[in-house]
């Protein structure tokens, strides 16, 4: 077993600041898995708003706001 398997765990980056590398590396992982669930979310507006006809926008606008509010804290304004 290396040094680092033994030092290191999934949840390493809560021990302090020996392990502020990790930490940073955590915060990337979540914020690629905030991204990767933004693009969803907006495929799935945008294939709701395709069916605009037989559903009601006032949701679709309100989950749309979200992402929006979303994709600004993260500083990447309201598009990809």
């Amino acid at each position: 077993m290396s040094d680092r398997l033994r030092t290191h765990s999934y949840e390493c980056w809560s021990w302090g600041p020996a392990h502020y590398e990790c930490a940073v590396g955590q915060v990337k992982r979540d914020e690629a898995l905030l991204r990767h669930a933004l693009d969803a979310l907006e495929i799935l507006h945008d294939e709701l708003l395709q069916m605009k006809e037989r559903v009601e926008s006032t949701g679709i606008r309100k989950g749309y706001a979200a992402i929006i509010a979303l994709r600004e804290r993260l500083g990447e304004g309201a598009e990809p």
